[in-house]
């Protein structure tokens, strides 16, 4: 009975350990994985990152390209309305219509 037992024990205690060593085998694939996806991770970050800048850059671009081009034709409603404003001066009239001279 004495040799049964003892085969118990180290038969359980064989076990024990082998589940223990399948525990930490599993446990180092998790480890590996999370640090697999992790890295994955950073680089869908930076690809992210990369396609935002690219987008606001050719935002601010666009937006530059709008406001100069505003800006432009407001100098131009400008110089026609001087010019308009001269010519009629000129003949004797003023912006609305009437004589003021």
């Amino acid at each position: 009975m004495d040799y049964r037992l003892q085969q118990l024990k180290a038969s359980a205690k064989a076990g024990s350990e082998k589940a223990r060593q399948d525990l930490h085998s599993q446990a180092e694939k998790l480890r590996a994985n999370l640090d697999a996806d992790r890295a994955s991770i950073e680089a869908v970050k930076t690809r992210m990152k990369d396609w935002a800048a690219g987008k606001k850059a050719t935002f601010d671009e666009k937006v530059a390209q709008w406001k100069a081009q505003r800006k432009q034709e407001q100098l131009k409603r400008r110089a026609e309305a001087a010019d308009e404003y001269a010519f009629r001066r000129s003949r004797g009239r003023c912006c609305c219509s009437r004589r003021c001279l």
